[in-house]
């Protein structure tokens, strides 16, 4: 396995450059999904090779291994010198986290291909491939025609299949660019029907950006004739009952996604077959990070919608994107798991092969955090508490640390003593073994952090506070030393603050804690900004300060929404119709 190479850590300055009214122009075209509620990306999973070479479409044959093309570059083991080729194509074997990749295709290592050109398509059929050439080179040149090319020996060698759309042909349009496949599963497995479907964003300018208004045509053809031009037809709309509609000819034919205000570029969609959906990315607004460069991505229940929106979201705020402009992302169904929650981002970043790990969150799970354990009933912040939030079925609980004086974590919520024990006196002037001598309710005693986690183990999530000051270094090192001795996943911690300072440390610190910004019932305008900016997995709101359009805010950010502290059922019954996707309560039986 490589060694993973980190993010390196961005707080908030890129968004100062953009006014905020000017960011909350910008909204979706398509209404919130009802089913995926939000994507995270784990960033701390972020691998990059093949500096220099950038798009990569990707599929998987039926020899088990996936298949990629790139642009501009000597591709794997190449630089943006070394084996420098238009385009080239690749093989991917192995594992998400234990993958090697190689060059089959031009680059380094390999004769220079005799055309150039771009793909932003490629597709297993079996074991025959078939991509999507544009082009004889990049940028405008990528408008003038699209031909498809087939490879019989693995993409060892490609030839032309005899199907070519010039932009000529178009004579009401500049036509479609950048053409690119649905994908199923393994060789094709799991295609819907017989046939091979294709996107092909209409191009409105002979710029290489975004183009605006944004649509994404559709073509399809028998899987069996897909090297037959007079097979091809195009998405003519569905009807009431929506069956679609299909026409050989282009005048016919209508977007099936389109977004006027935002526009399209590069698309790549996918079959999530364990979600049973659809999924479609694209690029928006511009693919320059200076003018708000967006990536989308969206769900369906068929090729052509109806479409609505997962992620809305800056790419470069998001953390995916550490360069000046975005340019393609594509999900591996290879890499997705079985249920489809779990996958893989392909994508370029820097200008090379980036993947990184994400996690689909479904909408109407809603996890129950015990607020300081099971609070209402037991002594909050005790060991009492905690196992009563297990019994009361927590899926989480959530605690307060502070430093006592000889630098142990314990859990308590204030600064002082006084108001949860019989004691008097602050946290931090007082030893672990004086702060258990005191009654912390019911008999109980204030109970060290890693009791906690031992007492917890893997049975629940811990949601840790961290209170007093010089908390995330300590935090940090505890949770990894239960990661690392007792095979404790990261994710089934997170931590929260108000004290935004100490996530960014923590984040310094151990980038694989999950973090979650706290904010009062006054919530900042820039609150999303701020969240980016700490790579929050959640935002940890006030009850009073949410609302059905800032959840949906959250979800197309890429955040998670985890409200406190509620206790009424009424209350309770709002929020999981809002769709958070986390209540924190006193009564974990009750959430």
């Amino acid at each position: 396995m490589r060694e993973k190479q980190f993010m390196p850590v961005a707080l908030l300055a890129a968004w100062l450059i953009m006014p905020v009214v000017a960011l909350a122009q910008r909204v979706p075209a398509y209404p919130p999904s009802r089913q995926i509620g939000s994507v995270w990306f784990e960033m701390t999973t972020l691998d990059e090779l093949a500096p220099g070479s950038d798009n990569w479409p990707l599929t998987w044959a039926a020899d088990g291994h996936q298949y990629t093309s790139w642009g501009d570059g000597g591709g794997f083991g190449g630089t943006n010198v070394d084996g420098r080729v238009s385009f080239g194509v690749g093989r991917i074997e192995g594992g998400a986290r234990d993958y090697r990749c190689r060059n089959i295709w031009g680059g380094a290592g390999l004769p220079q291909p005799p055309f150039g050109g771009k793909s932003y398509g490629i597709l297993a059929l079996g074991d025959t491939l078939w991509l999507w050439r544009g082009g004889d080179a990049s940028d405008e040149t990528l408008y003038e025609f699209r031909e498809l090319y087939r490879s019989l020996d693995r993409g060892v060698s490609w030839q032309p299949a005899g199907v070519r759309f010039d932009r000529r042909e178009f004579s009401d349009t500049l036509g479609v660019f950048a053409l690119t496949f649905l994908q199923f599963g393994r060789g094709y497995e799991g295609a819907r029907d017989g046939y091979v479907y294709v996107y092909a964003p209409r191009a409105t300018s002979l710029e290489w950006d975004v183009h605006t208004p944004g649509d994404v045509m559709l073509i399809r053809a028998p899987r069996g004739e897909i090297d037959q031009k007079n097979a091809y037809r195009w998405f003519a709309g569905a009807d009431g009952a929506g069956v679609p509609r299909w026409s050989e000819h282009y005048n016919s034919a209508v977007p099936a996604f389109s977004d006027p205000a935002n526009g399209v570029m590069r698309t790549s969609v996918a079959f999530n077959a364990g979600l049973g959906r659809y999924i479609l990315s694209t690029l928006h607004v511009s693919r320059f990070r200076e003018h708000d460069g967006r990536l989308g991505i969206y769900d369906a229940p068929e090729p052509w919608g109806p479409w609505t929106t997962v992620l809305f979201a800056n790419a470069f705020e998001l953390g995916l994107v550490d360069f000046s402009k975005t340019v393609f992302f594509n999900f591996s169904n290879k890499w997705t798991s079985r249920d489809g929650r779990k996958s893989v981002l392909v994508y370029t970043n820097r200008d090379n092969w980036a993947t990184v790990e994400s996690e689909f969150y479904m909408r109407g799970e809603c996890l129950k955090v015990g607020h300081r354990g099971a609070s209402g009933i037991f002594a909050g912040n005790t060991l009492a508490a905690f196992a009563g939030a297990l019994e009361q079925g927590a899926d989480m609980v959530e605690l307060d640390v502070h430093l006592s004086l000889d630098s142990q974590l314990v859990v308590i919520h204030d600064n002082t003593v006084d108001r949860t024990t019989g004691g008097t006196g602050e946290v931090g002037a007082m030893t672990l073994a004086g702060l258990q001598k005191l009654d912390a309710g019911g008999g109980e005693k204030i109970p060290s952090l890693g009791e906690v986690l031992l007492l917890l183990g893997s049975r629940c999530g811990v949601n840790v506070e961290l209170k007093g000051p010089g908390t995330a270094a300590p935090v940090a090192g505890l949770l990894s030393r239960f990661v690392r001795g007792k095979g404790i996943p990261w994710d089934n911690f997170l931590v929260s603050s108000f004290d935004h300072a100490r996530l960014a440390e923590l984040k310094e610190i151990e980038p694989r804690i999950r973090r979650a910004p706290l904010f009062g019932e006054d919530l900042p305008e820039d609150f999303i900004a701020i969240a980016h900016g700490l790579g929050a997995w959640s935002v940890n709101l006030n009850k009073q300060s949410v609302t059905a359009d800032l959840v949906d805010r959250c979800h197309r950010e890429g955040l998670r929404v985890h409200v406190y502290t509620v206790n009424n059922p009424d209350e309770i019954a709002r929020l999981k119709e809002l769709g958070v996707d986390g209540i924190i309560g006193d009564y974990p039986d009750r959430l």
